[in-house]
């Protein structure tokens, strides 16, 4: 299943709640990382679009509040509706782990997430942005974070969650610099794409996301057949969006814990080698 496809098909899996107030986190308090815990700035990249136009790529970013040395970099890639606070949380969560962690908006070719009242037009406006321009933002964004001098540039990972989870995937194809890979439930890659892919791959599939996990055998036969290193984690009793603890439709705690646990794991094992 190719992104626009993706999208095109995907349902309404409730939006967000959003907060009333400077740290009214809307999500679960117990996974929360404040802004007071790291230290978070804003990504502003000036890039050019294919017609020669101008426009900032915005983001977020967060790094450890205390560290020595330079620290290895996570992407994290949203979902479909745009850089939310359940996003900037999951940057904050990395952070607070050592990692410097960063989230693009991959809506600022039009105007960015926060120009969108209505998620509808939102997610209408992502679907109409080439997936190659998507790609090429993401890793425009890797190229300015690896240039830090408090990020390790050979110890880069990616992470992404439902329709940044696709995107996640395709990156991995096309990004040789990439040391991990953590796709959510995202839609996998085209198969002739597969035998490109370097870094090890964590993919988290929830149990009753069918349209989802039904793509796991033919991933894993793929990604066995390359002789590429992959590992699959499906959480039992789990629907799609399930990491997602702004979204009480959605929200699965055991899972998005177990999830996070192995996510963790897997980056430190391959971004922080003994």
């Amino acid at each position: 299943m190719d992104l626009r496809t993706y999208l095109e098909t995907e349902g309404d899996e409730g939006a967000d709640r959003v907060p009333t107030g400077a740290d009214d986190y809307p999500g679960d308090p117990d996974v929360h990382v404040p802004e007071t815990a790291v230290v978070v700035e804003r990504l502003a990249v000036l890039r050019e679009s294919p017609d020669g136009a101008t426009y900032e790529l915005g983001g977020y970013l967060a790094r450890p509040a205390a560290g020595d040395g330079p620290a290895p970099a996570v992407l994290v890639v949203h979902e479909n509706k745009g850089l939310v606070p359940y996003v900037r949380d999951v940057v904050r969560r990395l952070a607070a782990h050592g990692y410097v962690a960063v989230a693009p908006d991959l809506l600022s070719r039009v105007g960015g997430t926060g120009s969108f009242a209505d998620p509808a037009d939102l997610a209408a406006a992502l679907k109409e942005i080439p997936g190659d321009d998507v790609v090429a933002d993401v890793r425009a964004t890797l190229d300015h974070v690896a240039a830090r001098d408090d990020v390790s540039g050979d110890r880069l990972g990616i992470m992404g969650f439902c329709y940044g989870g696709g995107v996640a995937w395709r990156v991995l194809t096309v990004e040789p610099r990439l040391r991990a890979g953590v796709p959510f439930y995202g839609p996998t890659p085209d198969a002739r794409a597969v035998p490109q892919i370097q870094a090890p791959v964590l993919a988290v599939f929830g149990e009753l996301d069918e349209r989802i996990t039904s793509q796991l055998p033919a991933i894993r036969e793929l990604m066995a057949t390359h002789d590429k290193a992959f590992q699959a984690l499906v959480c039992q009793g789990a629907p799609h969006a399930f990491h997602n603890d702004t979204n009480p439709e959605r929200y699965h705690p055991t899972a998005a814990r177990e999830a996070w646990r192995a996510a963790l794991g897997h980056l430190d094992a391959n971004l922080r080698p003994a």
